[in-house]
């Protein structure tokens, strides 16, 4: 489980905006692999998160909207950036890849 250390940037944000650089910072601090995140059961929440913002962003285009995220998802949503990026690509969608392409 990832600690919550201080950061120079709030953990609430990094999970709301998990594209900035201090995210993928505290990601490799935690020394969380991606194999571990697309793999492991711990992360399966992360996964479904993923496929979830890549679903609504398909859906709802650049309307989607963030909403606020509860201290327990805060890891799983940090996580599920990487598993959107991935998914993005995979699609091949022009749309999806610019929008996770930050």
């Amino acid at each position: 489980m990832a600690s919550q250390r201080s950061h120079s940037v709030e953990f609430a944000t990094l999970a709301k905006y998990p594209f900035l650089l201090e995210a993928s910072a505290f990601i490799r601090s935690e020394k969380v692999s991606l194999e571990e995140i697309l793999l492991e059961p711990a992360y399966a929440r992360a996964r479904t998160l993923g496929k979830a913002r890549v679903l609504d962003a398909l859906e709802r285009g650049p309307e989607s909207e963030r909403v606020a995220i509860a201290i327990a998802d805060q890891l799983a949503q940090l996580l599920a950036y990487p598993v959107a990026r991935i998914l993005a690509s995979a699609i091949g969608d022009t749309y999806l890849v610019r929008r996770y392409a930050l």
